[in-house]
């Protein structure tokens, strides 16, 4: 199961089935392996071939010709990433900070996040070799790498609103950028993490042992992790104000903005 939370909607991707709550979306009949999502658009991927739904305003939907078999993608605010078997990134949609104007020297890619108009990748052939870098907006220095960081190899990286986090091979998890709602603050308490997830301004990780801990901005609970959440989480994904996360029982559990019912998963139903 696939979870790609966005502004409004929540898509979920079960056996290869792509249903979306909320509003704002419709999916066609359609199979999917892989989903992202942006704000206001969804990315599935079948068999290396992406497809683009949703709002094309900034042509985020608008999949190039000549991307080859593609194996990973990435949707941001409004633009949308991929990248593809030989490790090459592509993006487009929105440009006005330079979200999608790929260095020339990025390759191989291993990891690709994209957040509010910025795009942070981990590059290297081997793990030991793989380091963070990022692109497009810097406003609040979400694309500047800490000294510390940059010859740190990395894991995984998450890409927010206006910050980055990333967990090092170590399993440590460092977050900078836009820290104005806590977001980068990352508790002292933190036990080793295994997956992190930045929303628009709040950032979740997923501690070794299933534990769940969001921080940032509270505003629509979307840090507010359940109490019955202890230890069971598999997975989690921060859509811009909400935030939905896998049960290790193959459930699934939203909170945070259900404005439009993005909340309102009706996995029965899946």
């Amino acid at each position: 199961m696939m979870l790609a939370p966005g502004m409004y909607f929540t898509c979920v991707l079960e056996k290869s089935q792509p249903r979306v709550f909320g509003r704002g979306i419709e999916v066609e009949a359609t199979t999917a392996d892989m989903v992202a999502a942006g704000h206001y658009h969804v990315m599935l991927l079948s068999e290396g071939k992406l497809q683009c739904i949703g709002s094309n305003e900034c042509q985020q939907c608008d999949v190039p010709e000549g991307l080859g078999k593609v194996i990973l993608i990435a949707a941001g605010q409004q633009h949308s990433c991929v990248v593809n078997e030989e490790g090459r990134l592509f993006c487009f949609g929105e440009n006005h900070a330079q979200q999608c104007n790929v260095p020339e020297d990025l390759a191989p890619v291993q990891s690709v996040s994209a957040g509010g108009s910025h795009t942070c990748v981990i590059v290297g052939a081997t793990p030991e070799l793989a380091r963070l870098r990022c692109f497009g907006s810097n406003k609040s220095r979400q694309c500047d790498v800490p000294k510390d960081l940059e010859d740190v190899p990395v894991k995984a990286v998450a890409a927010g609103g206006s910050h980055t986090c990333v967990i090092t091979q170590s399993d440590e998890l460092r977050c900078f950028g836009d820290n104005s709602f806590g977001q980068c603050k990352v508790p002292a308490k933190l036990k080793k993490v295994t997956m992190v997830s930045a929303g628009q301004r709040h950032t979740c990780a997923l501690q070794e042992d299933g534990t769940l801990v969001c921080f940032g901005d509270p505003s629509f609970g979307q840090c507010s992790v359940p109490e019955d959440l202890k230890n069971l989480v598999i997975d989690v994904k921060a859509g811009a104000f909400h935030t939905c996360a896998v049960k290790r029982d193959g459930s699934l559990v939203a909170f945070g903005c259900n404005s439009a019912g993005q909340l309102n998963l009706k996995t029965d139903a899946l």
